[in-house]
């Protein structure tokens, strides 16, 4: 009996053996696996950043392959009983799951990196200069969206799983897995979303027309600057052709007005002319409301209705004539990136004295950069002119509007479409529009300081101080760019309609003149105040708001305050402080990048333009281990 117990107990002991070595060198291997996967995504990442596409697409099917093998390998039968042990399974378990969902990703996202290959090495005839080529454009949707797909599910599947049990290594994982994917699975949701509706915006379907206007920023509107020259683009299957450049100011004021895209632009800016004519249709923020009232108006003065608006501002030429080495103008010759601000923004009201010619003049700049601009779509440099094309989104110089709403829903989730976007947040923006009849603008500069403090309930109380300065001078230029155009102002002084805008809900405790009445811009709370700066003067203006939920409480009982601040595109840009004081018995975490902690507060100091967000987020003392 004791001998066969013993036997027994040598039997289970060998098979114990047996299986340990053998779940060690599963585990072992598929340790080196995920180790090799995590390689060899480096080296797909480092491919893509040399636009090396073919190098990447090997590089992520060598990364997929070895997270499938890591799956299956971890998955296996001989490791069940050391993902049923506490820790050490949750663990196991979490890294089977991680590696069948990087699988899952690497299958399309590598059929994409090969559909993205055979395209860049493709020897068709995409049809020369101005082209977009809508062909190819559909060619990736499919893979860019099974590929966003993907990854969102695995971005989904991943954060489901339980922080608790996880060792520190696996944890940092999964954080660093989110963190990263998070983003990307977004961004490529995007690109798929423009993907679906760009062939159809550059006529795929059926031909297309848009209008094509300039803006000038020398002469500030709420949305860009004064709708300048303006062209008829024509696109048929991604064929581009723009007619002749036109001045908007010869366009006489309609006798009546169109009946205008909202109720809230009515009462706002009928007041100024907005009904009647393009120079003050933009005087509201927000882009989308001004090009439906362009669009009116164009079909008021009898012409054929069109498919939407391409809006470019002055910062677009001075992009462009950068991307390109200048630009080429017909009697003028080639202006140097450097010259480009300067001349469209004052130089060439002083050089021709003819009003004609120098609206001629500046036509041929526009009709140069977007001559410039059409050829660059056929630069071997792919990833410098998207890089071009995505910045003068960003900041606001190139605002597009479709009238098909699918498409123009899509324009305004990537931030090309100008939409105001008002939103429960802790929101502010100073816009200016120039009412001085100038383009004194040209000459202003701005500061604006946004301090931030939280409220028990959940809101946010604010304090938003902007200083304009005005360095114009009094004298050497034509009354066109210094004026005065009115009698109570003198040559280089500026007269402004500044507006504040705040986030849906927002109270507007405080402006200048008095409390004001609360005012609806597209869904944002705003209040309007008339401000005149002399030439070689400054003056400020403060404002005191309040927001409900303008700031959320974390699951992990941390707080997070996502501010957003509009800086509207000028010349020169703005210069901004975004401030948030830190709440009693809290620490700030993860800091945006360039922020500071000081002295109680978070501070981002910074100039550009743009929609600015800022997410500031706070831990408990204890749980951030600060003092």
């Amino acid at each position: 009996m004791r001998t066969r117990r013993a036997r027994l107990v040598v039997a289970l002991g060998a098979v114990l053996v047996v299986w340990g070595v053998a779940a060690g060198v599963l585990a072992g291997t598929a340790a080196l696996e995920l180790r090799e996967t995590r390689a060899q995504l480096s080296a797909t990442e480092r491919a893509l950043r040399s636009t090396d596409l073919s190098g990447a697409r090997a590089s992520l099917a060598r990364a997929t392959e070895g997270a499938g093998t890591a799956a299956s390998r971890l998955g296996s039968p001989l490791l069940a009983p050391a993902r049923a042990l506490p820790v050490v399974g949750d663990d196991l378990r979490f890294t089977v799951r991680l590696s069948e969902r990087l699988h899952e990703v690497g299958a399309p996202a590598t059929e994409l990196l090969a559909v993205a290959s055979a395209i860049v090495h493709d020897e068709r005839d995409s049809g020369g200069v101005g082209v977009v080529p809508v062909a190819y454009v559909q060619e990736l949707t499919p893979p860019l969206r099974a590929s966003a797909l993907a990854l969102r599910r695995a971005v989904n599947d991943v954060g489901a799983t339980a922080e608790h049990g996880l060792l520190g290594p696996v944890l940092d994982v999964r954080t660093q897995f989110l963190e990263v994917a998070g983003p990307a699975a977004e961004l490529l949701e995007q690109a798929a979303d423009v993907a679906e509706v760009v062939p159809g915006f550059f006529g795929a379907d059926e031909p297309r027309r848009y209008l094509l206007v300039a803006s000038t920023l020398s002469e500030l509107r709420g949305s860009s600057g004064l709708l300048g020259s303006y062209a008829l683009l024509e696109v048929s299957d991604g064929a581009l052709r723009f007619g002749e450049f036109h001045d908007s100011g010869d366009d006489p004021w309609l006798a009546r007005e169109v009946g205008g895209p909202a109720d809230w632009y009515v009462e706002r800016w009928s007041r100024v002319g907005a009904l009647r004519h393009w120079h003050s249709a933009n005087f509201t923020a927000d882009f989308p409301s001004a090009a439906r009232t362009v669009l009116q108006q164009w079909e008021a003065r009898g012409n054929e209705p069109v498919d939407g608006v391409i809006l470019a501002d002055s910062r677009t030429f001075v992009g462009v004539a950068e991307r390109s080495g200048g630009l080429d103008v017909p009697g003028i010759g080639t202006l140097e990136p450097h010259r480009v601000q300067e001349f469209v923004g004052v130089e060439a009201y002083g050089v021709f004295d003819d009003q004609e010619q120098r609206k001629a003049v500046l036509g041929a700049v526009a009709a140069a950069t977007f001559t410039e601009l059409l050829a660059l779509l056929e630069d071997e440099d792919v990833v410098a002119t998207a890089e071009l094309l995505a910045g003068l989104a960003r900041e606001g110089s190139v605002r597009v509007y479709s009238v098909d709403e699918d498409t123009q829903r899509v324009f305004d989730q990537v931030g090309v479409g100008g939409a105001l976007a008002a939103a429960p947040q802790e929101f502010a923006g100073i816009l200016v529009n120039n009412v001085a009849g100038n383009k004194v603008d040209y000459f202003g500069e701005r500061r604006v300081h946004h301090e931030v403090s939280l409220r028990p309930d959940g809101g946010t109380r604010a304090r938003i101080e902007a200083t304009f300065t005005n360095t114009a001078p009094t004298d050497g230029l034509p009354d066109y760019v210094l004026g005065p155009t009115v009698d109570h102002l003198g040559p280089g002084d500026n007269e402004s309609l500044v507006t504040l805008v705040c986030g849906t809900g927002c109270q507007i405790l405080h402006a200048p003149g008095g409390a004001p009445a609360r005012g609806n811009e597209a869904g944002a709370t705003a209040v309007d105040v008339r401000l005149q700066v002399p030439a070689g003067t400054s003056r400020s203006l403060s404002f005191t708001t309040q927001t409900p939920h303008g700031w959320q409480r974390r699951d992990d009982g941390g707080i997070e305050v996502p501010v957003r601040h509009l800086l509207q595109t000028t010349v020169p840009g703005v210069t901004y402080t975004i401030e948030v004081r830190v709440p009693r018995g809290y620490w700030p975490v993860d800091l945006p990048e360039g922020a500071e902690h000081a002295d109680g507060r978070v501070r981002l100091d910074g100039h550009g333009v743009g929609d600015l967000e800022v997410p500031v987020r706070f831990a408990r003392l204890a749980a951030a281990g600060g003092s």
